[in-house]
């Protein structure tokens, strides 16, 4: 395959991810949107998973001044995710929701890799598909 053909088959394979690999509800894209603006600084949200709690993994969504190491970059929405490389398969197809509960908001996500949660709901396990 020619260089020039592989080049145009990367960009429609990015852009089909990036379709794909996230979805905002509307309460997501408003409370996001608030986040960012409310610090000039923030240049987007940085997405991943950690090794923690009861289940396994739980998620990480935090507003970042920098481009955090390791991370590839999406745009959802107008939103920019830097999402940690090693956690792109099993955050694949998620939708990303917010929930007020008391006082507070809470990011809360459909993913189709999760088998399991803890009864919290802030860990899941997660297994590729």
């Amino acid at each position: 395959m020619a260089r020039q053909e592989r080049s145009v088959l990367n960009q429609v394979k990015r852009y089909l991810m990036d379709r794909n690999f996230l979805q905002l509800t509307p309460k997501a894209v408003l409370h996001l949107d608030r986040v960012l603006r409310h610090n000039p600084d923030f240049i987007g949200v940085h997405l991943g998973l950690k090794k923690s709690g009861c289940a396994g993994y739980m998620y990480i969504l935090d507003p970042v001044c920098e481009v955090p190491s390791k991370s590839q970059v999406f745009k959802v929405k107008e939103i920019t995710f830097y999402v940690d490389t090693a956690s792109i398969s099993l955050l694949s197809g998620s939708v990303l929701d917010y929930k007020v509960e008391g006082l507070e908001t809470k990011a809360f996500f459909i993913n189709p890799h999760v088998t399991d949660a803890c009864g919290c709901g802030d860990s899941v396990e997660l297994k590729e598909k």
